[in-house]
């Protein structure tokens, strides 16, 4: 069925689909292997998208399924995943815990170590089921949405990127929000899905109160603002001519 190069898409491919594959039915995984032999696909192109989706979901908890049957490019995928790892790195979030490779060259050479033999795709086309895993199972191995939140509240506290850092975050996310799947396109409610805090709801630092200055330091602002009689004063007269909070 393949020879020289294919066989790394062909083995990638047939490793997915019975390692990871539980996300769609086996009739739909035998019409997207039926399309290939078509040469409406390639191998190639098929083994990259799943690639790059395997890593997106991880890294942004995004619907394996809708990304698979999406019409989105390679390099629209490839990019997503790129962007994502600077979105991790500019906001102080871990990074994504699996090696994983972010252009086509290195992705196809890392394809090269999760590999099944072309007779898990030869199963599949002939009506054989051979995911390892039932869907039932993957989602009792998923973490619970409780654990994910609790994790997603600890992980945005360094929400502000570094000073003058041109932030960038994934262009497009597809999520679901209950029966409806929708694509998130602005800014503000991509970063909101990805770390659960809005741009705008940045946590503003505690006003000092009188309590938190020294005399000397009062009087060196008194001074600074030119308040007059400031020599004579105490400290709590000088919280009041500075509106400093008592």
């Amino acid at each position: 069925m393949s020879s020289g190069i294919d066989k790394v898409y062909v083995g990638y491919v047939g490793y997915y689909i019975k390692n990871m594959g539980q996300q769609l039915p086996d009739d739909e995984w035998r019409m997207i292997l039926k399309d290939l032999k078509n040469k409406k696909e390639s191998w190639k192109k098929l083994a990259l998208k799943l690639y790059y989706i395997h890593f997106i979901s991880l890294s942004l908890k995004l619907d394996v399924d809708e990304l698979i049957r999406s019409d989105k490019s390679i390099e629209d995928l490839r990019k997503t995943l790129v962007a994502s790892d600077e979105f991790r790195k500019d906001y102080d979030l871990p990074e994504l815990p699996v090696v994983h490779y972010t252009t086509n060259e290195s992705a196809i050479k890392h394809m090269k170590k999760f590999h099944a033999p072309e007779s898990v795709i030869d199963d599949i086309m002939e009506g054989e089921k051979v995911v390892s895993k039932s869907t039932k199972t993957t989602k009792s191995k998923a973490a619970p949405k409780s654990k994910a939140t609790k994790a997603t509240t600890t992980e945005s506290k360094a929400i502000v990127p570094a000073k003058g850092k041109d932030v960038k975050i994934p262009t497009f996310l597809t999520v679901k929000q209950g029966r409806k799947t929708v694509t998130l396109t602005k800014r503000e409610d991509i970063i909101k899905h990805l770390t659960g805090v809005s741009p705008q709801s940045k946590a503003q630092p505690a006003k000092k109160t009188c309590d938190n200055y020294t005399l000397v330091e009062l009087r060196k602002m008194a001074q600074e603002k030119n308040i007059e009689g400031r020599s004579k004063m105490k400290k709590v007269e000088l919280c009041k001519a500075l509106k400093i909070k008592i």
